[in-house]
Parts: structure tokens; C-alpha cells; sequence
């Protein structure tokens, strides 16, 4: 494996740079909703992974096979959005768009994957993988577009919440763990871990080609890890463009 360039983590009170992209996912592994704001909770963005489709079964619907989840092909294809009220609904290839709840939904996802999906609202377990909040910088896709001229590098194609335009080589916030960060007047996340790749960054989804070259590369160079993921210290509503700083080093106290 070939490591990629080590960031030296900045002092404690240094701007990192600003927030670039927000992404919330209301329907687990459905397309995502890009926002200009959002509000963040101790909980994660609001509005993000509150539902799931969930297999006849008793699986989630999901880009992979586990014991949690249930590969079906084809989810990126559907489209998840929420409206200024909060109300979900969910949009077709063919330009039809179901409200949660509705009896067309069930049939048309029965049409799409010719099987019984529900679509389910969160549990006690929720619909998060292993945390919260998946942050993602420019440097990290930069340096991932570099290796791969030929592929679509486009942050959508990784699924994070937050991406962070930060100057830097190389996959700088590996070196964040444990550091707090602060964004906009009020939002403060604790860096808890790396996030492992699945299969999820390989497959299409409108604009985005399949490619397994990415997941290789990944798997190849870093160890499988790109982006991370963080928890909410502080809530607050969050803005594209609002600068973002560095607070804590790992292991400091704050």
C-alpha cells in the first residue's frame, strides 16, 4: 500500500478553510439533497437518514449484503428530497415523485425492484452507519482525481454530509481524530474515525458512471479510509461559505 502525504495537523485556532457542500440523506442509500443551509443537531443534519426502505425480509435496503442489509441494485436511481415543511418524498427515473405514506409509493417501488420495500421511519438503532456526521475535504477528493484522471470524482459519489474546502496534499483530515472543529457562529464536531469505503463508492447513479477502479484505488493507497466521521458537540445551523476552524488538537480537552 502506498501512503499518501502526511498533514501536519495546524495549532490549535487556525482556519481550515470553509464549508463548500452539505448533503443530508433523508431515505437511507437513495440519493442525496444538496443544501445551501441546514440545521445540525446532537443528533446529525437535520433530516438525514431518518427513513430506510426495508425489505420483505426484515434488511434494509442497501448498496451491500450484511446482516443489518439487503443489496438491491438500483437505489441511487431514486431520488429522496424533503420540502421546507419537513415532508419526504421521493422521486422516479420516469419524473414521478411519491409522498411518504402514499399508496403509490409501494406500488411504484414494487415496479422498480420487483420486490416488497416499506419504507420505514427510524428505530432505536437508527439508520447511521458509524457516525453521525461524514465530513470530506477538497484535498481528499483532489488527491483522489489526481489517481484517477478518468473517473468522475465527484464528492456525491462518497455520500458526505459536510465537504470543506481546505488548501493541503493528500487525505488531510486522517490526521484530524479526535480534534474539534468549529463552523459557522455555533456548530462544533469532535473527529471520531476514519470512514471505511464499501462498495456504495463504485456504483451509478445519474451523472456518475460505475467504476471499481475507485474502491481499488482506495483500498490500495489508503487503506480503504476516505473522508470521516464526526460527533455534534454543539448544535446551530450551518451556511455554505461559513469558515471553519480548528479548536482543539487531538487529545486536547475542550
Amino acid at each position: 500500500m502506498t501512503n499518501p502525504p502526511v498533514a501536519v495537523v495546524p495549532d490549535a485556532g487556525t482556519a481550515l478553510g470553509s464549508v463548500a457542500q452539505l448533503w443530508r440523506y433523508p431515505v437511507k442509500s437513495l440519493q442525496g439533497q444538496r443544501c445551501e443551509s441546514v440545521k445540525v443537531t446532537t443528533r446529525g443534519l437535520a433530516g438525514d437518514r431518518e427513513y430506510a426502505l426495508v425489505h420483505a425480509d426484515g434488511r434494509l435496503a442497501s448498496g451491500k449484503t450484511t446482516r443489518r442489509f439487503r443489496q438491491v441494485d438500483g437505489l441511487l436511481d431514486l431520488q429522496a428530497a424533503l420540502d421546507e415543511e419537513g415532508e419526504l418524498a421521493i422521486g422516479f427515473p420516469d419524473g414521478q415523485h411519491h409522498a411518504a405514506g402514499a399508496l403509490g409509493l409501494t406500488r411504484a417501488l414494487r415496479n422498480s425492484f420487483g420486490a416488497d420495500l416499506t419504507l420505514r421511519g427510524e428505530t432505536d438503532r437508527g439508520y447511521f452507519d458509524d457516525g453521525p456526521v461524514h465530513l470530506l475535504t477538497s484535498a481528499s477528493l483532489a488527491w483522489l482525481a489526481e489517481r484517477l484522471p478518468g473517473v468522475d470524482i465527484e464528492a456525491r459519489r462518497f455520500r458526505p454530509n459536510i465537504v470543506l474546502d481546505v488548501p493541503g496534499e493528500g487525505l488531510v483530515e486522517q490526521q484530524w481524530s479526535g480534534a474539534v472543529l468549529q463552523l459557522g457562529a455555533s456548530v462544533r464536531l469532535r473527529i471520531t474515525s476514519a470512514t471505511s469505503r464499501c462498495r456504495m463508492v463504485t456504483l451509478p447513479q445519474p451523472g456518475l458512471a460505475a467504476d471499481e477502479a475507485v474502491l481499488q484505488r482506495l483500498v490500495a493507497e489508503a487503506g480503504g479510509d476516505f473522508g470521516v466521521y464526526a460527533e455534534v458537540l454543539a448544535a446551530g445551523e450551518l451556511c455554505c461559505g461559513d469558515e471553519v476552524r480548528l479548536i482543539a488538537q487531538p487529545g486536547e480537552s475542550h
